[in-house]
């Protein structure tokens, strides 16, 4: 069964003045996966690019197989999966192809 996983968030403090500061933002906590381990980071570093097998960004919600999720669920994450019953029709849209548009799509003069 897949289940539908949001990474974890944690709140941060509004900006310094008076007005701000009594605000809390949630903000995502990227989770990235190497080989079987999985670790938190706030902001990612190159290298976390570079080295990781899957980066799950904080703040969006994944679609992922039942192996992935009973991975996550040892790992700890079980409280941010949802299981789902039938997944819905997905459709990937890049955003470098929809939009910043390869000069393919572009209509050709003749």
């Amino acid at each position: 069964m897949p289940y539908v996983f949001t990474p974890p968030t944690y709140k941060r403090m509004g900006y310094d003045d008076t007005w701000h500061r009594r605000t809390h933002i949630d903000v995502g906590i990227a989770l990235v996966k190497r080989g079987l381990s999985y670790t938190q980071a706030v902001e990612l570093t190159a290298e976390d690019y570079d080295t990781a097998d899957i980066i799950y960004m904080g703040g969006r919600s994944y679609l992922v197989d039942n192996d992935e999720g009973e991975r996550l669920e040892a790992a700890g994450y079980g409280a941010h999966l949802v299981p789902v019953e039938s997944p819905p029709a997905l459709v990937l849209i890049y955003p470098s192809e929809s939009l910043f548009p390869g000069l393919a799509l572009y209509p050709q003069e003749l």
